[in-house]
């Protein structure tokens, strides 16, 4: 019985060898090309993570802009809302207390 697993795991040990196919250096050709692909896409990555950035920066700018304007507007109205209320053409100036 122990012959006949020795023998076993044996044979499957040798059948298992070579599965993944013979190991081999490449040629320098295909690992040149390889390379310069590999470049090229990761320039091009690059290239669209800069891009997508300062897209988001832009942005983070315009919503900035647009808050400091509404608090500039909001701050100047709490100041003086006498000023912003339209009045007619005729009518008297208010009276100040």
């Amino acid at each position: 019985m122990r012959k006949f697993i020795l023998i076993s795991l044996s044979l499957g040990l040798l059948a298992a060898c070579g599965f993944k196919g013979p190991l081999y250096l490449p040629d320098s050709e295909k690992g040149k090309k390889r390379t310069e692909h590999e470049q090229r896409r990761a320039s091009a990555a690059a290239a669209a993570a800069s891009a997508a950035a300062a897209a988001a920066a832009k942005d983070a700018e315009i919503e900035a802009t647009a808050r400091r304007k509404a608090s500039m507007a909001s701050a100047m109205q709490s100041e003086n809302p006498a000023s912003t209320t339209p009045q007619p053409d005729n009518a008297p100036p208010a009276s100040q207390p």
